[in-house]
């Protein structure tokens, strides 16, 4: 019980200094933060995957090779061989269904237990509360004409017409350049999600904060856009990370997908359609789906001969696709500009 106060007063401590921090240093701060991480991943990550990590599996080769050797292991192997049986197959790196499919049930399991952690709080009224009330007040106080236009932007991102106009053209980039055994994690991963989002709001049933800027229909929690932001565009930075070679773009790739998914929760709050639980609840649901939509385009890959990407051809129709979608999104926001 002493833990459990000193946690809350020391959450409560650090929300409060942050609401006395105007808007746009605490914007810079994220910003720093987001830059300095992105310098650390560019410098070291490379390193571990050049270096430690061929490291890492040459020992464990060595270890298996030791062990396959060992009397005492192999009569182990012998007296349960079911149970090692069912490890070896669990562990199996040749197949999909081995060590693959269990990293992606304990990442799906992991997940499920933040959620379930997250909606216990909530319904129990935990110190989480208290911080999404605090929070949904100071969002009511920093509120001007430049950051409502800027955020009424960027939420937008995560809106179903423009979701859906982008899922679209993603589906064609991924049906004209020969990889539509993507498509099917792609639907699942954003059909899902929103389904399992909206019976998560009719059966918590949360008001939104009582300091939103504007009405939203449905009940809060989760949030839909921080469902769809992960579910979408986390989805999008797999297939990219999987079909682009160089190393140091899939970090150029995954700090733009990061940035965006941040900013797009950050608008909820900010418009206080949405208390920050809502927001971590939603991408924890998307997160979920995401995982489980790649367990099934990784299995499809191991299953579908495709053809060698002409990465010329994906570029210059990447490109064309990603201008089309983003004037959509410069179309659309000219057509429903922020009214309040």
């Amino acid at each position: 019980m002493k833990d459990h106060s000193f946690s809350q007063k020391y959450y409560t401590m650090l929300i409060d200094w942050i609401m006395k921090i105007p808007l746009w240093i605490d914007l810079l701060v994220l910003g720093a933060v987001l830059v300095t991480l992105y310098l650390v991943m560019h410098k070291f990550l490379p390193i571990i995957h050049h270096t430690i990590l061929p490291f890492i599996r040459s020992i464990w080769g060595s270890l298996k090779e030791a062990f396959s050797k060992n009397h005492d292991w192999i009569s182990l192997k012998k007296l349960y061989p079911r149970l090692f049986s069912f490890i070896h197959a669990r562990l199996d790196t040749s197949r999909f269904r081995g060590l693959s499919l269990t990293l992606f049930s304990v990442l799906v399991l992991y997940i499920l237990a933040l959620f379930g952690g997250v909606v216990e709080d909530v319904m129990t009224h935990d110190s989480i509360v208290e911080i999404d009330q605090r929070i949904a007040t100071w969002s009511a106080t920093v509120r001007t004409d430049f950051f409502n236009n800027f955020f009424w932007a960027i939420t937008q991102l995560g809106s179903i017409w423009v979701i859906g106009f982008f899922v679209a053209s993603f589906s064609l980039f991924l049906w004209f350049s020969h990889r539509r055994y993507y498509m099917l994690g792609l639907y699942t991963s954003i059909i899902s999600s929103e389904i399992l989002t909206i019976a998560g709001k009719y059966a918590f049933a949360r008001e939104r904060p009582s300091t939103a800027l504007f009405h939203e229909s449905l009940y809060s929690f989760p949030s839909g856009h921080a469902t769809i932001a992960v579910a979408f565009y986390g989805f999008v930075l797999y297939t990219f990370f999987q079909e682009t070679p160089n190393f140091r773009s899939k970090l150029n790739l995954f700090f733009i997908a990061l940035t965006v998914i941040i900013i797009i929760g950050m608008s909820r709050i900010y418009f206080g359609v949405h208390y920050v639980s809502d927001v971590w609840a939603g991408y924890l649901v998307g997160a979920m789906w995401m995982v489980i939509a790649m367990a099934m385009s990784e299995c499809q890959r191991c299953h579908t001969f495709s053809k060698k990407l002409d990465l010329k051809h994906s570029h210059r129709l990447a490109i064309l696709i990603g201008a089309v979608a983003f004037s959509y999104y410069l179309l659309y926001l000219y057509w429903h500009p922020l009214i309040l």
